[in-house]
């Protein structure tokens, strides 16, 4: 009698899950009160940085600044309080 070598199986790749699908977007009328009211104050926050912004950013402060700022702050902490009753 012949025996045939016996082969092993073929390896199956393993399951994976699907990636995820993008969230579908949320409309207005699907959001709570405090979704709405984040998004709203979020945009109003984006806005008004994209107007105002800071027109100091990336700036650096000089040394005659810092040492005015460090005086100022200096002579505020040694301050005393005059109580006027």
């Amino acid at each position: 009698m012949t025996t045939t070598p016996q082969t092993a199986p073929a390896a199956t790749p393993p399951v994976t899950a699907p990636a995820p699908a993008e969230p579908a977007a949320q409309t207005v009328a699907e959001m709570t009160v405090a979704e709405l009211r984040k998004l709203i104050w979020e945009t109003v926050a984006e806005a008004i940085n994209d107007l105002v912004g800071d027109p100091d950013e990336g700036l650096e402060l000089s040394e005659w600044a810092a040492a005015r700022l460090e005086k100022a702050s200096a002579d505020r902490a040694a301050a005393t309080v005059i109580d006027s009753r």
